[in-house]
């Protein structure tokens, strides 16, 4: 009598069943793991979206998604603070997180702006006056021979020192002149070398800038730092734009990550959506098991 006949069918089944729990995966991220990853399409909805996520410690392009709108260029907007940031550091500029400047007096239509700011909450609150103090006083040559060193989007200044990163929108007087254009694999070179103390400044200056940007910790232990970016395309303007550029780091694991979304259609509204990118960017981590 052949031998797999005297095998129990019961032995048969669980020893199937071992086989197929050994092969979920626990996180989709996982370098052990399988290398299909959860849709993140699903949760840019009504926008279109690219979502790059690289792996700090291997040095591998986890994961792109929409290619050719990621290697596109967009309006820096806010998340030219990140740069600017290192130079006024390296600089002087900014002595440290608490150096500030008084505000205007001039009434913004974001009630935040209204007020005195230091460098942290310069950065916290996305403060577009503060960065107008900065550009001015470390001018253009240097800000200019920074974006290259940087190798920052397409170094292009030329916009002029209070707008070159700025799209229209409603709290400028009129259009300015947009001409800090960079694309989500741009942003993913940068962060990889500020992070990795790669940039050509000081480390006191990389440092600092990586402490003041604003984080938050999740439940399970990641810390996810990064600056959100806001904007309006188009040749009318009428098409949002948002950025959400970040670091996460826990669990003995780090990423360097980078939403940008655009409005499928002109119209759709007209707040700023930076932080529906940041919000989209913990969603596709969550999914794959990193927030």
């Amino acid at each position: 009598m052949p031998i797999f006949r005297s095998v129990p069918a019961t032995l048969v089944a669980i020893v199937f069943l071992a086989g197929c729990a050994a092969s979920a995966p626990k996180s989709a991220v996982d370098p052990k793991g399988p290398t299909q990853l959860p849709d993140v399409s699903i949760h840019f909805k009504a926008f279109d979206g690219c979502f790059l996520l690289y792996d700090v410690k291997t040095s591998e392009l986890v994961e792109v998604h929409n290619k050719a709108m990621c290697k596109k260029r967009q309006p820096a907007c806010s998340t030219f603070k990140i740069p600017l940031a290192v130079m006024a550091f390296d600089e002087g500029v900014l002595k440290d997180e608490t150096t500030g400047f008084k505000w205007d007096g001039e009434q913004r239509m974001v009630p935040e702006w209204n007020k005195d700011h230091d460098a942290t909450s310069w950065m916290r609150d996305s403060v577009v006056w503060f960065s107008q103090k900065l550009t001015p006083k470390l001018g253009r040559e240097k800000i200019v021979a920074y974006l290259r060193g940087f190798n920052y989007g397409n170094q292009n200044f030329t916009g002029g020192l209070q707008n070159a990163w700025l799209t229209r929108a409603p709290f400028l007087d009129k259009k300015p002149k947009t001409t800090l254009l960079i694309s989500p694999f741009d942003q993913i070179d940068f962060m990889k070398a500020l992070w990795t103390d790669r940039l050509p400044a000081s480390h006191r200056a990389q440092e600092l800038t990586r402490k003041i940007l604003p984080g938050e910790t999740s439940p399970a232990g990641y810390t996810l730092k990064g600056k959100t970016g806001s904007g309006f395309i188009g040749r009318d303007g009428s098409l949002r734009l948002g950025w959400y550029v970040g670091h996460l780091e826990g669990n003995g694991r780090e990423y360097v990550s980078v939403v940008m979304l655009t409005d499928t259609r002109p119209g759709q509204g007209t707040g700023f959506v930076g932080r529906e990118a940041r919000e989209i960017m913990k969603s596709a981590l969550a999914d794959r098991g990193l927030w």
